[in-house]
C-alpha cells in the first residue's frame, strides 16, 4: 500500500486471496457443465472468488504472510523471491485449466 508517497507494508493479504479464489473456481469448473455464456460465469465465478478470499484472506493475515515474505522479497532475499515465483507459477497454471475447464469441461 502506499500512504503519503511512502510504501507502507501490510499483510499482503490479495494476491493469497486471489490465487486461492482461483482454486475454489477450479473446483467449481471442474464439477459444473460447459458455461454458456457471461451470466453463467459470473454466477460461477463471484461465489468462488468470495470464499476464497475469506479463507485464504484470514490465514494469510493469521500468518503475518506480508511480514515473513513480503518484505524479505522486498529487500532482496532470494529465497523469499523464489518463494513467491514458485507460488506464481502454480497459481498461472490454476488460471489457465480453470479456462480451459470453462469452455470443455468434464461433464456436458
Amino acid at each position: 500500500m502506499i500512504l503519503h508517497l511512502t510504501v507502507v507494508l501490510t499483510q499482503g493479504i490479495l494476491a493469497p486471496a486471489i490465487l486461492m479464489g482461483a482454486i475454489i473456481l477450479a473446483i467449481v469448473e471442474f464439477y459444473t457443465p460447459t458455461g454458456e455464456g457471461i451470466e453463467d460465469l459470473l454466477v460461477r465465478i463471484i461465489p468462488a472468488f468470495i470464499i476464497g478470499a475469506f479463507i485464504d484472506g484470514l490465514l494469510v493475515y493469521m500468518f503475518n504472510f506480508g511480514k515473513y515474505v513480503i518484505e524479505p522479497a522486498f529487500n532482496g532475499n532470494l529465497g523469499a523471491l523464489l518463494f513467491l515465483v514458485a507460488v506464481l507459477a502454480p497459481g498461472l497454471a490454476v488460471t489457465w485449466n480453470v479456462e480451459w475447464s470453462h469452455k470443455h469441461g468434464f461433464r456436458g
